[in-house]
């Protein structure tokens, strides 16, 4: 699997994909590696969510702040090409793991 650059994309976070038979949200509308920063109640930035890089069409969620979700990455503050730490593993689907390093998803 190749990288894939982010492609900002408000509409990531809109509900025009579907629930999958196990009542996960699909996005195969939008080309992977499709995302945009999701704010918390204060209107910072608390997440990144994102359409799977690996072509699936599953969303993603990763917290870069406490308190919004579980686990928290660390984000290095970027909004155009961010890098976050440690590596993303989506737990379900398919199970894609690797790195967003200065705005490009990298599989492991």
């Amino acid at each position: 699997m190749n990288p894939v650059p982010v492609i900002w994309n408000d509409g990531v976070n809109t509900v025009e994909g579907h629930l999958d038979d196990l009542a996960k949200w699909q996005r195969p509308d939008l080309p992977p590696g499709s995302a945009c920063w999701v704010n918390g109640l204060d209107d910072q930035i608390a997440a990144l969510r994102f359409v799977c890089p690996c072509g699936c069409g599953g969303m993603g969620t990763v917290p870069v702040r406490p308190g919004y979700g579980g686990a928290t990455w660390t984000w290095d503050g970027n909004k155009e090409s961010p890098t976050l730490t440690p590596s993303i593993l989506r737990l379900s689907d398919c199970k894609w793991h690797g790195y967003l390093t200065k705005g490009v998803f990298t599989p492991c």
